[in-house]
């Protein structure tokens, strides 16, 4: 998971609650996938009544979650700059928006490092240097860090944030649908060089691969959610919001769909590099509709999506170092540390400069 997966800012000009709900959304959907996926494997519903399949595709494929973060993720980051609340005109923008955004990542991120690197072995020198500079992307046998394998899309995460200033200077300079294009061209083609390369997929993990999910591979991601950014700054308005809300559904349906067809080899290969365009459609017709459906709220999901960093940071964790892996037991005390922990980082570590609680919690119905 990537993770602004929380707004930049506990009260933000671009906090929307439909942005929590659907952070909410994908945080459950990618702990589902760590916690039960195994019971559900990719195509396990194949020759089941059709009728089932759109149901049964999200029970395996909860880590699409991940997908739907960093698109989300592009739309938080760009919204403040799609409405000229902000800039990037100079250096001292510039250093702002990086002071901002490393004071938003970099403290957990060290802090979950260092919890863990205190009660096991430190990694090795290579794997420790690449933890520290956040370069182990850059490695596939570092990718998935064994300290915690899900800060690979931290990872990403960060360094979104360290082009992002380039993209929006692009972006500005020759239009958002000129550099929409070059990044779906170059995103398509990292994506399909991923599937080319021998040796890049790992063997047992279909889904993840170091050159297709790459932060050129998924650069697409987060343009996409810049796009829906522009949308929301520019008020764009589905006439029909629970249509486009349906719609959004089916689309994000349909690229688990061709996940499981791909993976059991019903579909090619080739399939996983268009497949991410599909989910991003449904991912935007989500976002745009659900801003304009204030009404539709869900608070224990809208606080799990304000969380989510941390949430996302600890699942991981515990599943790995602390607890015994869910699947063979210890359930209860799983999901007990993991809210406490996720809770005490969200409010001590995140956003430790935030004396009133209330700004933590989903607003209230106005």
């Amino acid at each position: 998971m990537a993770p602004t997966m929380a707004a930049e800012s506990s009260r933000g000009a671009s906090h929307l609650p439909a942005l929590d709900l659907l952070r909410g959304l994908a945080i459950i959907g990618v702990i589902w996938h760590h916690f039960g996926g195994d019971g559900f494997p990719s195509g396990w519903w194949f020759g089941s009544s059709p009728w089932q399949a759109p149901f049964a595709s999200w029970a395996s494929n909860g880590w699409l979650g991940v997908n739907l973060f960093f698109v989300l993720s592009g739309a938080v980051l760009y919204f403040p700059y799609a409405t000229r609340q902000r800039c990037l005109a100079n250096a001292q923008d510039l250093r702002a928006f990086y002071a901002k955004r490393a004071r938003r990542l970099l403290p957990l991120y060290y802090f979950s490092i260092a919890v863990v690197c205190g009660i096991q072995a430190l990694p090795d020198g290579l794997a420790l240097l690449a933890l520290s500079t956040v370069t182990f992307n850059f490695s596939k046998d570092l990718f998935l860090p064994e300290v915690n394998w899900v800060l690979w899309s931290l990872g990403i995460e960060i360094w979104f944030s360290i082009v992002f200033p380039a993209v929006v200077a692009s972006v500005n300079r020759f239009g958002m649908a000129r550099v929409g294009v070059i990044v779906l061209l170059l995103s398509l083609a990292v994506r399909t060089a991923g599937v080319l390369v021998p040796g890049a997929a790992y063997a047992d993990n279909p889904f993840l691969n170091p050159v297709k999910d790459s932060l050129p591979g998924r650069l697409d991601d987060f343009f996409a959610g810049m796009v829906v950014a522009q949308l929301l700054a520019q008020r764009f308005s589905f006439k029909r919001p629970w249509i486009a809300l349906a719609a959004g559904l089916v689309l994000c349906t349909l690229s688990a769909l061709c996940w499981d067809a791909i993976v059991v080899g019903k579909v090619g290969v080739y399939g996983a590099v268009v497949v991410n365009n599909i989910f991003q459609l449904g991912a935007a017709a989500l976002i745009l509709s659900l801003a304009r459906l204030p009404s539709l709220r869900a608070y224990p999901i809208e606080l799990a999506g304000m969380a989510c960093y941390s949430i996302y940071i600890w699942h991981g964790v515990l599943m790995r170092h602390i607890t015994p892996y869910p699947h063979s037991g210890g359930k209860l005390r799983y999901f007990a540390l993991l809210i406490v922990l996720s809770w005490l980082s969200y409010r001590y570590i995140e956003f430790g400069r935030t004396s009133d609680v209330r700004k933590l919690l989903p607003r209230r119905r106005a």
